[in-house]
């Protein structure tokens, strides 16, 4: 019989304070490696902004909604040059939804 233990901890970031690079040094000393993010557009656009991400799961759902806040609203690049290429590595169908697996490209 194999027993995996799972550490889970859970942080609470004040409104607008963003992901400081003391926060993720700090994870990274408790042995924390691996960090699902829930959040708004304002979490997720800092973990872009700032490329702290190895890997990024995107749901979409067969849903036209109109207007409304994207994932990314608070992503803000300059120009082009700025952008994030995302090599795809998977996209299946989950149910109704599509799942999207995409790692950063170099």
């Amino acid at each position: 019989q194999v027993t995996t233990q799972l550490r889970v901890e859970q942080f609470l970031i004040e409104p607008n304070a963003g992901i400081s690079d003391d926060m993720l040094r700090w994870m990274y000393k408790q042995q924390i490696y691996s960090l699902y993010v829930e959040g708004g557009t304002f979490t997720f656009s800092q973990f872009l902004q700032n490329h702290s991400f190895q890997k990024l799961y995107q749901f979409m759902s067969p849903h036209i909604l109109g207007e409304g806040i994207s994932w990314t609203d608070s992503l803000h690049l300059e120009n082009m040059q700025r952008r994030i290429p995302l090599e795809i590595h998977k996209m299946r169908r989950t149910d109704r939804d599509i799942l999207l697996i995409a790692y950063p490209r170099p």
